[in-house]
């Protein structure tokens, strides 16, 4: 991992927190939470200049840095989680954005990971554009 001082964090987590803060959660019982990034996201899950060069691979390093925090899940099962839901059709909302995302049985609260590419990727965005930003989220089973 290439972790780079240079790189704008004030500016990325003012970006990602005002659009989580305006978003709510929904459980299937139709409660909404809202969630501060603070809880979502920490240092530790957050990467910059990542050296990847595929889609699976930017998913592997993914489920390794949720792995380290995920402690009831083994890495390759988040990642098979990751990967089924891609399989569906691509996270990749353009603009060089993805945002990855699973749900995840056993895990009590939403977690992300945040990770900035040295170089875009193919990830089949919507916009034909290679992705150089992904923000994953891993969701409680029920979360809807």
């Amino acid at each position: 991992m290439i972790f780079s001082t240079a790189w704008p964090w004030q500016e990325m987590h003012t970006i990602i927190r005002d659009q989580l803060l305006s978003e709510k959660w929904t459980e299937q019982s139709g409660n909404q939470q809202e969630m501060p990034i603070e809880d979502l996201i920490s240092v530790d899950r957050i990467i910059c200049n990542a050296e990847v060069s595929s889609k699976k691979r930017s998913l592997e390093v993914i489920s390794e840095l949720f792995g380290r925090s995920v402690h009831q899940m083994p890495t390759h099962k988040i990642f098979e989680c990751l990967i089924n839901r891609e399989r569906l059709g691509s996270t990749g909302l353009g603009n060089g954005v993805s945002i990855p995302h699973a749900r995840i049985p056993g895990i009590e609260q939403a977690c992300g990971v945040l990770i900035k590419l040295k170089e875009g990727i193919d990830f089949g965005a919507i916009d034909n554009q290679p992705v150089d930003i992904m923000f994953a989220l891993l969701v409680p089973e029920h979360y809807t």
